[in-house]
């Protein structure tokens, strides 16, 4: 499959926020030649070593502008916006956002009950058995400060509104919908799996309004994509 637009993508693809059809299609080549970029040290290695780590990628793509450009249909990982940021305006970005405490419950159950039974998670994330042994709880989790603000983290470097869409996960259709009148590909708006978080409702039901409190500076920003997106929608 091709699209009608050869211009790059950048899709930053934060974590829990859904996009399993959005991987499948870049996988297929509904959008050209893809750039997978998951490359992110292992939490256990520390801050200043993922710092380390992340420095040297971004000035390895850097040196890599015109190939990048050239190249690629679309980049997609879990990397901060600003890593490729200087390739804007050539490339455009596109990212998914989610309602931020159903995304933070979903990443805490996500390494409760299914990332626990990876050895290879388990050796990279020191949380997942903090977790399992009822050391680390849900609370103490979402306070943790790369949380409070993930929003603004993974897309700091680039206005909001210079994004050429920012899909809101509980509106897929919609927002597949915008993306292929966008980028002219054919990507099918497949029913996006819930979250197996729902089953564990009674754990978290009264730590709710906690976590909403946590959550305010990833909400203001998860209100304003959703206003941008209403406004595509309506365009």
């Amino acid at each position: 499959m091709e699209r009608a637009s050869n211009k790059l993508i950048v899709s930053v693809h934060i974590p829990k926020t859904g996009g399993t059809s959005l991987l499948q299609a870049i996988r297929e080549g509904s959008f050209g030649n893809f750039l997978l970029d998951y490359d992110r040290p292992a939490v256990r290695a520390g801050q200043l070593k993922q710092l380390a780590h992340r420095l040297k990628s971004y000035f390895t793509v850097r040196l890599k502008r015109a190939e990048l450009l050239r190249d690629y249909g679309i980049i997609h990982g879990h990397f901060l916006v600003g890593k490729y940021a200087f390739l804007h305006p050539q490339a455009e970005f596109i990212t998914f956002m989610r309602e931020p405490v159903a995304r933070v419950i979903s990443g805490y159950y996500y390494l409760k009950y299914t990332a626990s039974k990876n050895p290879v998670s388990v050796s990279r994330n020191p949380d997942i058995p903090l977790i399992t042994q009822g050391k680390l709880g849900l609370l103490e989790f979402a306070s943790r400060r790369h949380m409070l603000d993930v929003y603004e983290r993974f897309t700091r470097g680039l206005a909001l509104d210079d994004f050429a869409l920012i899909g809101i996960t509980e509106r897929y259709p919609e927002s597949v919908r915008l993306l292929n009148e966008r980028f002219g590909t054919h990507m099918a708006a497949k029913h996006e799996r819930k979250g197996d978080h729902a089953q564990y409702e009674d754990e978290y039901r009264h730590l709710l309004p906690q976590l909403v409190a946590m959550n305010r500076r990833n909400t203001l920003v998860y209100e304003r994509a959703m206003r941008l997106f209403d406004k595509k929608v309506a365009s």
